[in-house]
């Protein structure tokens, strides 16, 4: 592959998904609590994208070093992207946040954040996922998932 279709290939914008996992950082000395936290993302979320956020999710997590940070899950009602959020929380707020789209589902991205506190938050009117299982499409996106990377890897090794 060239190294103008490889940069191209490497730099495409972020996948529009319908669920996405946010994560603050060292969020120890920003004072916040899960919900306060959780209405700082729903009011950037509100104020930046045309998509409607149907649950969420927040959890606090310690690192090893003593410093706390958020976790949250979004499933939203169809495909956004995510930048005019990750913009206006860091310009309006200084919070920088991260943006992952690795969870297949929302399902997959809820037992992640809630993994390790009790104390976590939900939106109203959140369906109780305690004690649910992943459905079954679950297995059937993990696995187009890695067919797909493995074509990808193939393509790019074989084009090379």
């Amino acid at each position: 592959m060239s190294s103008s279709r490889t940069q191209a290939v490497q730099s495409k914008p972020p996948k529009q998904r319908s669920n996405y996992l946010i994560t603050y950082s060292q969020c120890g000395n920003s004072g916040l609590s899960r919900q306060a936290f959780a209405q700082i993302l729903l009011d950037a979320w509100n104020d930046s994208c045309l998509s409607k956020i149907i649950q969420w999710v927040v959890s606090e997590e310690m690192h090893q070093d003593g410093g706390k940070h958020f976790h949250m899950a979004l499933k939203l009602d169809k495909k956004t992207r995510w930048l005019a959020v990750q913009n206006f929380l860091d310009m309006r707020h200084g919070i920088k946040v991260n943006f992952s789209d690795k969870h297949d589902n929302y399902f997959s991205a809820y037992k992640y954040v809630v993994k390790d506190d009790a104390d976590y938050v939900l939106s109203d009117n959140h369906p109780d996922l305690t004690n649910a299982t992943a459905s079954r499409t679950t297995n059937a996106s993990q696995k187009r998932k890695g067919t797909a990377k493995k074509n990808a890897w193939q393509f790019t090794t074989s084009s090379g």
